[in-house]
């Protein structure tokens, strides 16, 4: 038998196999960054069922195409309906770190859980479900309880995530901004949710070849934002003084006082300027665990410690700027606690939508100062 997809299913293949490598390196440098380790647990889990699911297309795929392929395959959906939700809860998680929790996981999973749980029931109780081959099959037998249930299932797993996927565009969270990196992240994963509704209503060999490619591509493009950086769909409050609201909730009083006590502490000694400044030293100094620290910090709108510390550090550059008007951009950078130009210069343009230079060529022309030297 002539495979007709093998390059393509062994491309995929490959691909599946990349995310899975950028999966595992982030769950082991997601440090105190949930975000981080959610979606490197998520690329890896999804990169494992793709590999599954290329193999066994490559041993089979005529068979599977002339006899086995059926639109909307409830084992399919429920696959690509919980992964797209989780998808959708990134955009909410990324703007509100500190409201990341199991329990809010859950509560706003309840609905495609629900519809999960009674599609397996009708699978494992029932067990027939109609072939539906084209879109006159569907059609032709909406009146079959399978078709229907199917169809609702169907729209759920589409009408659901994007919904959650607007939310940020929809009210204004506190604390953090949305980043560039926001919205090419909603328009890829729409992209992905039209994706799998074409996989679902009319599959065919190149439509399922052309799916399985953006299913790959997209995580791993995301995966390496990540490891570049700490959120890539949203950025730290716009200044240092932005503090977060005195709570109602009982548990966040504890987060919002350690909060205020990090920040007194940070703006007392700064001793974020140290480039070996860690955590665990933080945790030494104010007298609380790696819990309620971390905690503290997301309460103040950061992702986690490391972008913290680079927040500050960028905060205090801009002190520094003002009163060193003739120190150099790298003088300037190490004072603060960088040690890498790129890795300074790629946090300065995303916290300040401009470069070092630029920043200190505007303020010196507020200000009347001089030119900006910069050492290459």
């Amino acid at each position: 038998m002539t495979n007709l997809g093998a390059p393509h299913l062994l491309l995929e293949m490959l691909l599946d196999t990349i995310m899975a490598v950028l999966g595992i390196t982030l769950i082991v440098r997601a440090h105190d960054n949930r975000l981080r380790q959610i979606w490197g647990l998520l690329v890896t889990a999804l990169a494992l069922s793709m590999l599954k699911d290329n193999y066994h297309w490559l041993k089979y795929e005529e068979i599977i195409i002339r006899d086995c392929l059926t639109l909307l395959a409830l084992p399919s959906m429920i696959k690509w309906y919980l992964f797209v939700h989780a998808l959708s809860l990134f955009t909410l998680g990324s703007l509100r770190p500190d409201w990341i929790t199991p329990m809010r996981i859950i509560t706003l999973s309840q609905l495609p859980l629900l519809a999960c749980t009674v599609a397996l029931c009708y699978l494992g109780f029932n067990g027939y479900i109609t072939p539906l081959r084209s879109a006159g099959d569907i059609a032709a037998n909406l009146g079959q309880t399978d078709v229907q249930l199917r169809l609702i299932f169907f729209l759920l797993s589409i009408v659901t995530p994007l919904l959650m996927l607007l939310i940020p565009l929809a009210r204004r969270l506190p604390l953090r901004r949305q980043s560039r990196g926001m919205y090419i992240y909603i328009i890829c994963v729409t992209l992905l949710i039209l994706a799998y509704a074409l996989f679902s209503l009319a599959a065919s060999r190149w439509i399922i070849y052309a799916f399985g490619y953006m299913v790959a591509v997209f995580p791993i493009g995301l995966s390496v934002m990540y490891l570049r950086n700490e959120n890539p769909l949203s950025l730290p409050r716009v200044a240092a003084s932005d503090s977060p609201a005195i709570p109602d909730d009982t548990d966040d009083i504890v987060s919002y006082k350690l909060n205020r006590c990090i920040d007194e502490h940070m703006k007392v000694h700064i001793p974020f300027t140290a480039s070996d400044y860690s955590l665990r030293q933080l945790m030494r100094e104010i007298g609380a665990s790696c819990t309620l620290t971390t905690r503290a910090i997301k309460y103040g709108g950061f992702t986690g410690f490391h972008e913290y510390v680079n927040f500050l550090r960028l905060e205090h550059f801009k002190q520094l700027a003002d009163r060193m008007p003739g120190a150099t951009i790298k003088e300037l950078m190490f004072r603060c606690g960088f040690t890498s130009r790129s890795s300074f210069y790629r946090h300065f343009a995303e916290q300040e939508s401009m470069s070092p230079r630029e920043y200190l060529e505007k303020r010196n022309s507020n200000t009347g100062g001089g030119s900006v030297t910069t050492p290459e």
